[in-house]
């Protein structure tokens, strides 16, 4: 018990190789407690010491096949000593494992590959995810991790590939899109999005490619917002492709009543440009409203709700700008 608050007070205090030292004192001294052979492998995984957080787990897993094939014995020899029907029963289900040794097996197998993927063995870890497929119920985070780890090994094929499965399996996912871009070769990889530090071609291809994405999925938030993000950055004086991309992103959450709509514009509050063209949208948004009680372009009367919103949203933009007396 004093090793055991030893090592979380090392781990808390990040005394790594201390913790290291430790886990191994714990696993000589209880080598039948599975989560000493865990916690001794994510101690070296801690201090970057792949090669042996590896071997711990390969011998890890030696042992539990050892004791698998043991009890899968046991349940044999028992099943010969009652009658034919029964041994035949016992003998189907003798290589059935519980739902909890099902789950830890498919984690260990991610565990293990995620460790490859940060040493650089990345076909390794590609290999290993791909043979053992059959054991890993986390499809997805397989999916993912097969995902960086074919952008890390250059199979950016494969990637590409992937990561449009998992954008039409969850569009709203952004490290997807990036994951996508850095496939194209749009984004360095490992990079992230950075709209300020793109140069103008390459904001120009992901735009498109978002444009394509949103047909396929025409009710995707996070392809308009990110168009946004792309035009923001543009040189053009009248910002008209801003303007209207934010007017594409603003009309549904104003109709729904999202309160959230500033928070999710004010990060485009970066220059005075920016800050006049969505005042003046959402200036044009109350004059109409209040006019027509439409919104410009629009045939359909809108509930009184929206205006709500759209004052609402004039409030905090003139707070946000230093205008105290219009909010």
């Amino acid at each position: 018990q004093i090793l055991r608050d030893l090592s979380l007070l090392q781990i808390q205090m990040r005394d790594l190789n201390g913790f290291v030292q430790t886990r191994r004192q714990l696993l000589t001294l209880r080598p039948a407690q599975r989560t000493n052979w865990i916690a001794f492998a994510v101690s070296h995984h801690l201090v970057r010491n792949y090669d042996m957080c590896l071997h711990v787990i390969d011998a890890y897993e030696k042992t539990t096949t050892q004791d698998t094939a043991k009890a899968q014995d046991q349940k044999k020899d028992r099943g010969n000593d009652s009658s034919s029907s029964s041994s035949n029963n016992n003998s189907s289900g003798s290589g059935s494992s519980s739902p909890d040794e099902q789950f830890e097996t498919s984690e260990m197998v991610l565990y293990k590959a995620r460790v490859m993927e940060e040493s650089k063995q990345f076909d390794k870890a590609i290999g290993l995810i791909l043979s053992e497929d059959n054991k890993l119920l986390d499809k997805l985070g397989a999916k993912e991790a097969l995902g960086r780890m074919y952008l890390g090994s250059g199979q950016l094929d494969k990637a590409e590939a992937l990561y449009r499965e998992l954008i039409d399996r969850n569009p709203e996912n952004t490290r997807y899109h990036d994951g996508l871009f850095n496939a194209m070769e749009l984004l360095g990889v490992d990079k992230g999005f950075e709209e300020d530090v793109l140069p103008l071609q390459v904001r120009q291809k992901m735009i498109r490619e978002y444009e394509a994405l949103k047909e396929k999925h025409p009710k995707c938030i996070a392809f308009v917002r990110r168009i946004i993000d792309l035009h923001s950055c543009e040189d053009d004086p009248k910002g008209e492709n801003f303007a209207n991309a934010v007017d594409v992103y603003a009309r549904p959450w104003l109709k729904k009543g999202v309160p959230s709509l500033f928070q999710s514009l004010k990060a485009l509050y970066k220059n005075d440009k920016n800050v006049d063209l969505i005042g003046n949208l959402f200036e044009s948004y109350e004059k109409s409203l209040r006019g027509e009680e439409k919104l410009p372009k629009e045939e359909d009367k809108q509930a009184p709700d929206v205006l709500v919103w759209v004052l609402a949203f004039l409030a905090q933009h003139y707070d946000y700008v230093g205008q105290i007396q219009k909010a």
